[in-house]
């Protein structure tokens, strides 16, 4: 009983941390639990003590989680590269398909040019327009071909002259393509125009098309926030 009065608190603080470590307190484990007995204050940090040491015990016994950040990355990275990919190599084949659509382009202007009914110098006046329009309509669609190709930024402004040519021509030849009377002629040009047409809505799809209608559908999908 003499031992335990002169005990202060803070020895039996430490007496009791040491004893949940598992080491030896230095105090008689009777006279040890005597004071904690009596004092409400050492009583409660032993509790505090012990419950805090549980949850230490049992977080070191929990099998620690496997760190997927890196393999999560690299698989979004992955998936990333081969969508990127796929849009390069798309984007190039389309390209070169508009290359050389624009070399059958120039090819049929040089064959229309040295036809020897397109003599434009002996020909009739009228006659002579024509050839002069169908020879720039297709060194124009050459050229824009060309320059789109080189600079594929561009073909989003030419989409539409494009498409309304096409449409205009594919319109004004159904009467001649329902009856069979249709021509050579035309015909060609009603497949390069729909090829001139395909080869620049690929190469804008490959660039920048496929995100800007995922983009559209996207918000025309979304629901609105409801006006308070």
């Amino acid at each position: 009983m003499g031992y335990s009065a002169v005990l202060n608190c803070e020895q039996v603080k430490a007496a009791l941390s040491a004893r949940l470590d598992g080491e030896d307190p230095g105090i008689s484990e009777d006279v040890l639990d005597a004071h904690v007995h009596a004092c409400e204050q050492c009583q409660a940090f032993y509790e505090q003590a012990a419950m805090l040491n549980r949850q230490l015990t049992f977080n070191q016994e929990q099998p620690q989680a496997p760190d997927l950040s890196a393999a999560i990355l690299d698989g979004v990275e992955s998936t990333f590269q081969q969508e990127a990919a796929r849009r390069a190599a798309g984007a190039a084949l389309a390209r070169v398909a508009m290359v050389i659509v624009a070399c059958a382009w120039i090819i049929w202007a040089v064959v229309v040019l040295l036809r020897p009914t397109s003599n434009i110098v002996d020909a009739d006046p009228y006659e002579s327009q024509l050839v002069i329009e169908a020879v720039s309509l297709r060194c124009a669609l050459a050229f824009g071909l060309m320059f789109s190709a080189w600079q594929p930024r561009f073909i989003p402004g030419l989409l539409p002259v494009v498409g309304g040519l096409w449409m205009f021509t594919f319109g004004m030849s159904m009467r001649d393509l329902i009856t069979g009377n249709i021509g050579g002629s035309m015909v060609m040009q009603l497949l390069l125009l729909f090829a001139t047409l395909l080869s620049m809505l690929l190469a804008w799809l490959s660039e920048k098309g496929w995100v800007l209608i995922k983009e559209t559908l996207a918000s025309l999908s979304a629901t609105p926030r409801s006006q308070r």
